[in-house]
């Protein structure tokens, strides 16, 4: 659906009137601003540029290193278990995504008892921000956990982070958790079809490579692009 320019100053300025009246934070802010039609599906991404009168957009460009959470059938428990070689694939060639099976993954972080029993292919998603849908989507995340896995030690809010993903594997097959590959918490499956439990992997969240190198450029990008002044080096007028 096309809208008129009239309308789209008119959703514009009530979505800034709500920014106005209203203390939210960052990412409340985000999500509010993803479901009008000046934003994309990542929430917060740039809008096209239509009158921009000079060529700096310095900070005003959504990083391409930003990413999404992303793998098939997340939502569809009955697909799974998937062959893990032809599973691997789906992040072949993915610059920002790392793929490796673990045969401990508690090495890893993982401390779930059950889950170290067996192999797992763990699945590393670099420069996620706090406000990418697939937290929610995907991992099943709620905005309180979000904002506290956000948060460093320090108070100050972390923009980016890398989602450790770990799939367990049986005999040469990827499930999509412990409860998909049979295993239940305890010991007890309360007379549960596996389906009805949880169709969330097992999943930790993790700041601590942004320190250095390519990931510290991309989450000094993001940070320009959320924060930073907009062409900075334009000239006022006199």
């Amino acid at each position: 659906m096309k809208l008129s320019a009239k309308q789209v100053k008119q959703i514009v300025d009530q979505e800034i009137n709500k920014v106005l009246n209203e203390n939210m934070n960052r990412r409340e802010f985000c999500k509010m601003a993803a479901g009008t039609a000046a934003f994309f599906s990542l929430g917060c991404q740039e809008y096209e540029l239509s009158h921009v009168d000079d060529d700096n957009t310095e900070n005003m460009q959504l990083p391409e290193c930003v990413q999404n959470v992303d793998f098939s059938d997340y939502d569809n428990p009955e697909a799974w278990p998937k062959p893990l070689d032809s599973f691997k694939q789906e992040f072949a060639g993915k610059k920002y995504v790392e793929v490796f099976v673990s045969q401990k993954p508690s090495s890893e972080g993982f401390n779930t008892v059950e889950l170290n029993k067996q192999p797992g292919l763990i699945v590393k998603f670099h420069n996620i921000p706090a406000e990418s849908p697939s937290l929610e989507d995907v991992l099943g995340i709620s905005d309180q956990e979000i904002e506290y896995q956000y948060t460093g030690y320090d108070g100050e809010q972390r923009v980016l982070s890398t989602i450790f993903i770990c799939f367990p594997i049986i005999n040469d097959m990827v499930y999509l958790n412990l409860y998909n590959a049979g295993y239940f918490y305890g010991g007890q499956d309360e007379g549960l079809p596996w389906h009805e439990f949880s169709m969330k992997p097992e999943k930790l969240i993790k700041q601590d490579e942004y320190r250095s190198g390519e990931l510290k450029q991309c989450y000094d990008a993001y940070e320009a692009y959320l924060f930073g002044p907009i062409r900075p080096d334009k000239q006022e007028v006199p």
